[in-house]
């Protein structure tokens, strides 16, 4: 993919995309941050790595819920999670697992998108970081001590984001959306 006459191409899309992924999730972070919308963030990997936790927490902030404890949600988790990973998945990724794709990367691309979007790759804890970001499955960017400071303090960034979310869609009444 990365042969001419095509590679003038490629390198453009990849520039395009990886700024059009900053604006989109700047966005979100934005509203997160600043508004009563209650935004909340969750990450592929995690699905992948731990479903039924995730769609425990999704669920406990679609219906603004502390505990889904003897719900029908719970049982329904539970009933899916017993079906098996090849039963129940919507999503079936072509290569089973994350990050796959790397190879079909220039090192001039992945250096750019890495210090392009060195900020959201901290905030999504998609770095290498022993302090911050331990044991996690989602360690993809090693920025070998040279991050910058107020990038390196909002690794998972979107958890505390998530726990303001969970905060404020409690105060939403079931039925009505969030206001401005």
């Amino acid at each position: 993919m990365t042969e001419d006459p095509i590679k003038p191409y490629w390198l453009d899309f990849q520039r395009r995309s990886t700024t059009a992924y900053k604006l989109w999730f700047r966005y979100w972070i934005q509203v997160a941050e600043t508004t009563d919308k209650p935004v909340y963030f969750f990450r592929f990997e995690d699905i992948l790595a731990n479903p039924e936790r995730e769609l425990r927490e999704l669920f406990k902030f679609i219906l603004g819920m502390d505990n889904l404890d003897g719900t029908v949600i719970e049982q329904r988790i539970k009933d899916v999670m017993a079906m098996g990973a090849k039963k129940n998945s919507a999503y079936k990724p072509r290569v089973g697992g994350t990050n796959r794709n790397a190879k079909n990367y220039l090192p001039e691309q992945i250096e750019f998108t890495k210090n392009y979007n060195e900020d959201l790759f901290h905030i999504f804890g998609y770095v290498k970081d022993e302090d911050r970001n331990v044991d996690s499955h989602t360690a993809f960017l090693d920025f070998e001590g040279r991050a910058k400071p107020e990038n390196v303090a909002k690794t998972n960034y979107y958890k505390i984001l998530n726990k303001r979310a969970f905060e404020k869609r409690k105060l939403i009444a079931h039925g009505k959306l969030a206001q401005e």
